[in-house]
This record gives C-alpha cells, sequence and structure tokens, in this order.
C-alpha cells in the first residue's frame, strides 16, 4: 500500500462523515456531468492573500464569505436541460443531453462534482498546479455553482498574478469580461455546466481572448473535441482540458492540436499531488505545422501572380512575387500550399447588400481558405473583413502610356545638333564668306589686283568648302588672310569630326519625340485616364494634388485590362495601375525590335500597401508577420520579383519563337541600309531640284541671242 493510500485511509478513519460520503457514492447511479470552458464575465471583486485565510476558516453562510468570496453555496440537485443557445446547424454542436452522456468518466453529483473530499483535496492542488504554469500571465478564474467550494480556489486565488474572479450563470455573462490584454493572459474554465460556455463560442467572433491560455474542466474528451470545432475553439493556439479518470485520484490532461490534427490529444496525467511526467503545456504549435496542406485563394494577376500554362489550358507552373512569398511562408512553417481560385470574374471580391462578401474576400470571412493572395491592398475597408499580414511589398499608382513612335530617319541629320547649334553654325559661315572677300579684296588692291579679282561668291564657295573640310584650290598668299583661313580650318575640323560622330548614333538609334512625363503635362494633355474598377478614381479624388485631382474628371472604367492596353496602344489613354504592373508590361509586353511599345510615367502617386490576406482571429498571424520580416530584412521580396519579371520575359520570348515571331540574333556589326541613309539621298534629291529650278530661272532670265543661233 502506498503512502497516499496511506492517507487516505487516515483521513477515512478519522472523519466518520467522509466515510459515509464515500459509501453513499458508490450506491449512486451515474450522474451527467456538464462541459466546461473557459472564460466569464462578471468582475466579482480584486483579490488578495486574505481570501486563503477567509475560505479556511470561516463556514459557509456568513455575511464576510457573501460579500468578499461570493461563491454562493448550492445543494440544490440540478437536471440537465437542452441548451438553446446552441447552434444545430453547427455540425460541431449537438444537443446538451447527448453531450453530457457521451464517453462520461467520472460519476459526479450535478450540483456538486467534487462531493468526494479527497477528490476535492487533490482536485485543489491540480488547479493550483495549472495556475502556477500561467505565473507570469494575468490570471482570470471563472466558475459557476458546481465549484463554488472555496477549498477548489484556495490554492489559485492565493496568487499574486489573479487579476478577475467571475462567477457564470448565463451566456451573456462572458460578454461583461475584458478578453484584451496588452501581455499574457491565462483562463482557469471551471464550469460544471460546460454547454453555456460552448453556446458562447460560437457567437461574437471579437469577444474572445485567442492568444490567451486556457485550462478548461470537462466531463469527456469528446466534449473538448466539440470545443476545437467552434468557431473560436479552432483559433485559439493554447487549450488544455482536464477530464476526471475512472482511477481514484487521477485526472487526464489534454492539448489541443491546432493544425497538427483534429480535436485534442494526451498531454499528461495528474496523479494524487503531482503529474506522471513533464510536458511543456503551452507550446509554440506554428513555428512547424507539420506538413499540413493550408489552403490559399488566388488568381492570375500579373506580375504579382502568373501562370504557365499546357497547350490544354491547365496550370502547369504558378510564379510571381505573392506566389514566391506564399511558399517562402510554407517553406519555414513547414506548410504545404494548395491554390483555390474563385468563382469566375469575381477577383478580390464585392460587397453584397446584406454585408457579405464575394470573391476572395468572402472566402477569407466565410473561414473557407486560410490565406489569401493576389496584390492585396491594404485597406480600411476590408480591415474590417480579413485580417493582414505584416505589408511584404510598397507600390505607387503609376500610369502606363504609350511609347511614342520613333521621328523618321531623313532627320537624323539635323538631330547631332541642337537649333540654337545650327543657327550659330549659318551665322559663322555667313560671316566668313564676306569677312575672306574683303581680306582677299584687300590685298590685291595693295598690289594692284597682279591676280584676278575675286568675288564674293567665290569667297562663300570656299569658306562653304571649308565646312565641309575640302582644300581650296588657290590658297591664300597674304599673311592676314592666311591667319583667317588657318582658323577657319581648325574650326571646321573641330565642328565636322562632331558631326559626323554623333551622325552615325543618330543614324543607328531611333529617337524618339518628346513625350508625356508627368501628372501635370498629363492634365493638360487630351488624353484619358483609364482603370479596372472604381478604386483608382477614389484615389485620384481623395489627392491632395490639385494636380492629381484633375484627372478624376478625365477618369474611365474599363471592363478588363486589356481592354485598358488596347486604348493605350491606340494612342487615347493611359492606364492607372500598381506600379508592378505597369512595369511587368512595360519590361515583357508589346515588344517589338527590343523596343517596348509601352512605357511607365516618371511620376507615380499613392503609395499603398501590399499585404496577404489571413482569417479574422487566425493564430497564424503572428508567425506569419514574423517570417515576412525575415524575408523583407533578406531582400528576398525584390530579389523575387526580379525573378518573376525574368521568366515572364522568356516566356514570352518562346511564345514568340513559337510563332516564328522571335527576335533574330543580329551581329555586333550593323550595316548602314537604305532606312539609316535616307536623309543623305534626301539632300541629293534636294540639290537636283534646285538644279532644275536655278537652270528655268536662267533660262527665263537670259534668254539665248538669235544672232548666236
Amino acid at each position: 500500500m502506498d503512502f497516499l493510500s496511506l492517507a487516505a485511509l487516515a483521513m477515512i478513519m478519522t472523519c466518520p462523515g467522509l466515510q459515509a460520503t464515500q459509501q453513499s457514492s458508490k450506491h449512486n447511479s451515474q450522474v451527467i456531468h456538464p462541459t466546461t470552458r473557459s472564460n466569464s464575465g462578471v468582475f466579482d471583486g480584486v483579490l488578495t492573500q486574505q481570501h486563503g485565510a477567509l475560505f479556511a476558516t470561516k463556514s459557509w453562510g456568513s455575511h464576510d464569505d457573501a460579500q468578499l468570496g461570493k461563491f454562493p453555496p448550492n445543494h440544490r440537485r440540478m437536471k440537465p436541460k437542452v441548451n438553446k443557445y446552441v447552434k444545430r446547424s453547427k455540425s460541431s454542436l449537438v444537443g446538451t443531453e447527448e453531450i453530457v452522456q457521451e464517453n462520461v468518466t467520472s460519476f459526479f453529483y450535478l450540483d456538486k462534482p467534487l462531493e468526494n473530499k479527497i477528490d476535492l483535496f487533490f482536485f485543489s492542488h491540480l488547479v493550483a498546479a495549472m495556475t502556477q504554469q500561467m505565473s507570469t500571465c494575468e490570471l482570470v478564474v471563472a466558475y459557476d455553482d458546481g465549484y463554488s467550494d472555496p477549498r477548489v480556489l484556495e490554492g489559485a486565488l492565493s496568487l499574486s498574478n489573479v487579476k478577475q474572479v467571475v462567477h457564470v450563470k448565463k451566456t451573456e455573462d462572458f460578454k461583461k469580461l475584458v478578453w484584451l490584454s496588452p501581455g499574457c493572459r491565462g483562463y482557469v474554465m471551471l464550469l460544471h455546466r460546460l454547454e453555456v460556455l460552448i453556446s458562447f463560442l460560437d457567437i461574437d467572433r471579437d469577444a474572445w481572448d485567442y492568444d490567451g491560455r486556457y485550462v478548461v474542466m470537462a466531463l469527456s474528451v469528446s466534449q473538448l473535441d466539440m470545443m476545437t470545432r467552434t468557431d473560436k475553439g479552432r483559433k485559439t493556439q493554447h487549450l488544455i482540458g482536464v477530464v476526471k479518470s475512472r482511477q481514484e485520484h487521477e485526472w487526464r490532461l489534454y492539448t489541443n492540436q491546432l493544425y497538427w490534427g483534429k480535436g485534442m490529444r494526451p498531454l499528461t496525467t495528474w496523479r494524487g499531488r503531482g503529474f506522471t511526467s513533464s510536458p511543456v503545456f503551452f507550446p509554440d504549435k506554428l513555428s512547424d505545422l507539420r506538413g499540413v496542406t493550408l489552403r490559399t485563394v488566388t488568381f492570375q494577376w500579373e506580375p504579382s501572380i502568373m501562370y504557365q500554362r499546357a497547350g490544354n489550358g491547365g496550370i502547369t507552373l504558378r510564379y510571381g512575387v505573392d506566389i514566391s512569398v506564399t511558399r517562402l511562408l510554407g517553406h519555414a512553417m513547414n506548410f504545404s500550399v494548395r491554390f483555390d481560385e474563385p468563382a469566375d470574374g469575381e477577383l478580390w471580391g464585392r460587397q453584397n447588400e446584406d454585408g457579405s462578401w464575394t470573391g476572395l474576400m468572402g472566402a477569407l470571412d466565410r473561414d473557407e481558405a486560410d490565406m489569401g493572395v493576389a496584390n492585396l491592398f491594404l485597406s480600411y475597408r476590408r480591415i474590417g473583413v480579413v485580417d493582414f499580414s505584416l505589408p511584404y511589398d510598397f507600390e505607387e499608382s503609376c500610369f502606363l502610356a504609350r511609347t511614342e513612335p520613333p521621328l523618321p530617319r531623313w532627320q537624323a541629320l539635323s538631330f547631332p545638333f541642337q537649333w540654337g547649334t545650327w543657327i550659330a553654325i549659318l551665322v559663322g559661315l555667313l560671316v566668313s564668306g564676306p569677312l575672306l572677300y574683303v581680306l582677299t579684296l584687300a590685298g590685291g588692291w595693295c598690289d594692284g589686283f597682279t591676280d584676278a579679282r575675286p568675288s564674293l561668291a567665290s569667297s562663300w564657295l570656299d569658306t562653304y568648302g571649308l565646312h565641309l573640310r575640302e582644300t581650296q584650290v588657290h590658297p591664300p598668299s597674304r599673311g592676314s588672310t592666311q591667319v583667317l583661313v588657318s582658323f577657319l580650318w581648325l574650326y571646321t575640323m573641330i565642328l565636322t569630326i562632331a558631326y559626323c560622330t554623333n551622325l552615325i548614333a543618330f543614324l543607328l538609334v531611333n529617337k524618339l519625340p518628346a513625350s508625356i512625363q508627368t501628372i501635370r503635362e498629363l492634365g493638360d494633355s487630351n488624353l484619358d485616364v483609364v482603370g479596372v474598377g472604381d478604386i483608382f478614381k477614389k484615389l485620384l479624388v481623395e489627392a491632395s494634388d490639385p494636380n492629381v485631382k484633375v484627372l478624376a474628371d478625365n477618369y474611365k472604367t474599363v471592363g478588363s485590362k486589356e481592354d485598358a492596353l488596347r486604348q493605350v496602344l491606340m494612342g487615347r489613354a493611359v492606364f492607372l495601375e500598381n506600379q508592378g504592373f505597369v512595369e511587368f508590361v512595360a519590361q515583357t509586353k508589346f515588344i517589338k525590335g527590343g523596343v517596348s511599345r509601352t512605357r511607365m510615367m516618371q511620376e507615380c502617386f499613392a503609395p499603398h500597401y501590399i499585404a496577404m490576406g489571413l482569417q479574422r482571429r487566425t493564430p497564424l498571424k503572428q508567425k506569419v508577420d514574423e517570417v515576412i520580416n525575415w524575408l523583407q530584412q533578406s531582400g528576398l521580396i525584390r530579389h523575387s520579383f526580379e525573378t518573376s519579371l525574368r521568366m515572364a520575359a522568356s516566356n514570352e520570348r518562346n511564345k514568340a519563337a513559337d510563332k516564328d515571331e522571335g527576335e533574330v540574333e543580329e551581329d555586333t556589326l550593323t550595316a548602314l541600309n537604305l532606312d539609316h541613309m535616307q536623309g543623305i539621298f534626301l539632300i541629293l534629291l534636294v540639290g537636283f531640284l534646285l538644279a532644275a529650278f536655278s537652270f528655268l530661272g536662267e533660262r527665263i532670265s537670259f534668254p539665248r541671242d538669235a544672232s548666236q543661233e
């Protein structure tokens, strides 16, 4: 016989009343034990160390007990009744009669589950031990009439971290409790009639501490399993259930599995005055999800989510920054991902008249999915429906515009110099001709015109030849003329070298015309601003910049991205979208000859954050935020975006190659063709025309003499 048995025998021999109690309990029929769950709502008072002494020294029924302890005695035999608050439509809940009669493991009186004084003694030590496990948390103790014996809570209430004690009689009592706490909070739930709590677990989602640590006294494991299937129970990370074993002085402890599995699993056993093992009572259940499959709602929205499809249209690969973030989360937290899509056309979803949502938002609101990713903007309207993770991307609203067609090649002859330079060259040509004529004429006058008399036309022709680096037939003989000509040679040599160098570049590279780059220039133009949906129009209307606000008058909603891109390529509008999409289109779409037909304007507006959508009150949020913070600090988010763009561009090139439209690899040396040299031939044509007009003018002005005929 062990020590505990000897102690129990000694107590029985010295307490005749206890003997009678034990003997009578053997003949009692099995009595239904109601369920217990975690939290309550009436603040009965702030307890101090004095309460323990009070409970140990005073008998029930005194005025002081009623005022300080407020644990009312109850000697009535209560009959089980069906709880009216239980949602029978929920598959997780059944009637109270069925609950309490399933897998009952102990024999209790309805009004006093701990009539056996030895069990009461050992159970009080169990309660004290469990509250010690939450010694660093603010403690809330909830009880009903079945556990009103002060000896049950004597050890627990002696702790300094007890902040609230509540007496629960009905479901509404739970609403009086303040569920939020800045730090850790523990809940000890001693409810003999657990159906009161169960009915509360499927209503009012916000009235619950999802991060709290719960210790719940229950009648059977099946009742604890039922609690884990309720709206609040499914999202509570730390839940320990205590069930009386059929063995004497023994209680079994179970813990919820959260994402690890369904229902509760055994944790340890309390036997006598101690645990049979030393488990971790409140472990981290989110760092390792043990390969569980989490459902993620998404849809194709380039470049955040892109699809690579087979010939039959089936999806062979999903990629993009949002997909990369989801998979990196799965790798860090050890879960697999199942991607699902909302109904056609619903995308993010919209709010119906009854307050419900469709699309991605609706799936998260109805808890049909664990996560949702699709370039999801953080907005106040959505925060009330879903929880958002820590933002993992930052974008602005930018404008996608058409790349204007290049200027004609024949204009390339004038591109090397700006118009001001051309005017200066023309003035230099006009001045150098007469100056050379004057110096030559003055020198000839001094020499008595030993040579032929110069003319103004010949002087201009000589200076024109110098600009073309053409050597003079008759070099100057006088010193003043030689100095002028030598500097003209130096001037024209530098000028022609600079022109020829730039001319080659402009002949080989197309020059684009001046285009709209700023928001003010866009407002002054006659272009429309198009976008998918009204969200961007709201951003324009609410903008503080007047140049942005004026664009709202020209905003037009289109049905799809394809319609918007079609108007952009026609030069009728600019497409307002997030920065990632604009960059993606400009770098991967509508490329011909290595040049994109679209571009992103320099100025953007309305910065916004991109985050992952989660179920409301999901336990995943804290760990997901932690991992996303790691990803941001490591630079993997930007790396994933750039990798996705390169992959998309490669896929576009492969598609073009399949259609025999791929780009032909060019040599490093490019031969000039007629398109490059069209300006030269245009000059030749102009020369032919001018010569013809001069000939006609000469024939008209100087008719042929008849005598010469």
